[in-house]
């Protein structure tokens, strides 16, 4: 089973990165909230994959990324 990693942290991001760097194949999946009382949507978590490991990367609790 792959491990699951969860991301709401700048540094934690950094640090993934870093490792996503060294892949050569990575699946990536996002979820958006979508307002139904205003025009548009938003992204609010993505999750990212390689063959051994998931990263699930809050993205409303990450600056930079909300």
């Amino acid at each position: 089973m792959a491990e699951f990693i969860f991301i709401d942290t700048q540094q934690k991001l950094v640090e993934a990165a870093e490792e996503w760097q060294e892949l050569k194949e990575i699946a990536v999946d996002l979820e958006c909230e979508n307002q139904l009382h205003y025009y548009g949507s938003f992204l609010c978590l993505v999750q990212l994959s390689s063959r051994s490991k998931n990263w699930v990367i809050d993205v409303l609790a990450v600056p930079d990324l909300g």
